[in-house]
């Protein structure tokens, strides 16, 4: 049986998602979309008839030595519950579960639920492997150029082999940080951030992509994969909306024939480029991911019970 964790900040914050029954379909408020996604999440479990708890992120202070006494720093802690709000005894042991997190709190959320004996479907290493994406994808699903490198590998002469149209596609792994510049680094922004930031910082350079549009939008896509096969498909919408037989054909291809490279569950985008035609966009680790409109965690959580992980 597989069992579902979701860290939280406060109780009060439950209570509030509680309310968003009624937040409309094509609500614009994103921190109201994601509580009414959450609200949902936990809906499904209960649907499902699956066990699910609530990983409770409590600050603290408390003490370290230094050369001259101790000084006070803030911290923090988990403390995890059963869905009444009761303590749960702790124990996890032999328990198949699956995390849903905030991505930078996602290491130290797997890490205390392995203490208790959970037996993780996605671990802190299948988010790294998944973050690191670009290394890992076959040429004829990333269809550009794609390279990983540290900030201070870049420059010009650096960029231009990785530029479209005279302009280069930049982001932090973490995706904290993205921008479209020209190779040349003449935009004094763009150079600014770059010489202001660590040296070790992981980037991701890419050939950007010419994503085609209509009267809805950009032609984008989130598809979860369940155990190498797609669970569920959704256009980046916040209403429901056809995805395309060339998408859907491409997002199985990509499934299979990467089986034996990325873990049982993750997320990957793909878009319709005016010249390449599909395409990957980037992948997403699991943990943390959002959904779009037609993203069903219900369907989700059908097909993780049908794979017997």
């Amino acid at each position: 049986m597989i069992n579902v964790v979701f860290l939280l900040y406060s109780w009060k914050y439950i209570e509030r998602i509680h309310n968003y029954h009624s937040i409309p379909e094509n609500c614009k408020d994103y921190n109201a979309d994601i509580a009414k996604q959450q609200m949902e999440e936990i809906e499904s479990c209960k649907h499902q008839g699956i066990t699910y708890y609530y990983l409770l992120h409590t600050e603290k202070t408390k003490d370290i030595d230094i050369d001259y006494g101790k000084q006070e720093i803030d911290d923090y802690e988990y403390e995890l519950f059963c869905e009444n709000k009761q303590n749960h005894s702790l124990n996890l042991r032999e328990k198949t579960t699956i995390l849903r997190s905030d991505f930078f709190e996602a290491k130290k959320c797997l890490e205390y639920l392995e203490n208790l004996g959970s037996k993780n479907i996605v671990s802190w290493q299948d988010e790294q492997k998944v973050n690191q994406w670009y290394k890992l994808v076959f040429p004829q699903f990333t269809k550009r150029k794609v390279v990983g490198a540290l900030c201070k590998e870049i420059s010009p002469s650096f960029l231009q082999n990785y530029a479209r149209k005279d302009l280069v596609f930049i982001k932090t792994e973490f995706k904290e940080i993205s921008f479209l510049t020209s190779p040349t680094l003449c935009d004094f922004e763009v150079r600014f951030i770059l010489e202001n930031m660590e040296e070790e910082r992981k980037l991701i350079i890419s050939e950007p992509l010419d994503i085609c549009r209509d009267k809805h939008g950009i032609q984008e896509y989130r598809a979860w994969i369940v155990k190498n096969k797609v669970s569920t498909l959704s256009r980046m919408t916040e209403y429901s909306s056809d995805v395309p037989t060339s998408i859907k054909n491409f997002a199985k291809n990509f499934a299979t024939q990467h089986a034996d490279i990325f873990p049982c569950v993750y997320t990957v985008d793909f878009a319709m480029d005016k010249a390449l035609g599909p395409v990957v966009v980037e992948m997403n680790p699991f943990v943390s991911c959002g959904r779009y409109a037609d993203n069903s965690f219900h369907q989700f959580l059908s097909d993780l019970l049908n794979s017997k992980l």
